[in-house]
């Protein structure tokens, strides 16, 4: 079971002594300018969903890490998403005050929609830290269905739904989506293609472009 706030310890290093990193990760995890901006640019949609929202008692070592006077602060948890697809999972510490500001009244809304709009708001030093298997937030990862880098689309309509199958599934990383298991689809190949691409759910439009780049081929007979 999951219990907010999730904890984030770790072996935390300084992004100058990591060196293990690809490119593609240091691309996104050493963005300069704002993630959100990032992630709207590459999706048609974004979203953010909260998970937590609640004041707890910052720790001593927290409360020097936010250089506060105050031992209280809200805890703010949410995921966003892309194309109804979780991207990113995060946390913030914002320490009380006796006046609320917009920071303490979020919503739905991104940090970074606000956080860049103020030059007086400063980035510190990027820190990477890695999570074992067995961390809170793998759970989280797990509940949230195999959220991990790719993804594998996976029709078995030949397959029987009892207790082996899924068992399986399970044992090789896949899940049972919340809608029925298998579907029939009819598509009229005789229309234009780019007809039947510009109808597609934008998360399905932009999964077919990257399998596309993969060279991925779909052939019938």
């Amino acid at each position: 079971m999951i219990t907010f706030p999730l904890s984030i310890s770790a072996n935390w290093q300084c992004a100058s002594l990591v060196n293990n990193l690809s490119a593609l990760e240091q691309e996104w995890l050493f963005e300069p300018h704002s993630l959100t901006a990032k992630l709207k640019s590459n999706a048609q949609s974004f979203s953010v969903k909260v998970l937590n929202e609640q004041t707890f008692t910052l720790s001593e070592a927290q409360q020097q890490l936010l250089g506060s006077n105050t031992n209280k602060a809200l805890n703010r948890e949410v995921l966003l998403l892309c194309d109804n697809t979780p991207m990113v999972y995060a946390q913030s510490w914002l320490p009380s005050t006796q006046t609320q500001t917009t920071l303490h009244n979020m919503g739905a809304r991104p940090l970074g929609d606000v956080i860049f709009q103020h030059p007086e708001l400063t980035r510190s030093n990027i820190e990477v830290g890695r999570f074992d298997s067995d961390h809170a937030l793998q759970l989280l990862v797990k509940e949230l269905g195999g959220w991990k880098k790719g993804r594998l689309l996976f029709f078995t309509p030949e397959l029987p739904l009892n207790g082996r199958v899924l068992a399986l599934m399970t044992n090789l990383g896949l899940y049972q989506p919340t809608c029925r298991s298998w579907e029939s689809i009819w598509f009229d190949l005789a229309e234009d293609r780019g007809e039947l691409r510009n109808r597609l759910n934008g998360k399905w439009r932009n999964m077919l472009s990257f399998s596309e780049r993969q060279k991925l081929r779909f052939e019938t007979h």
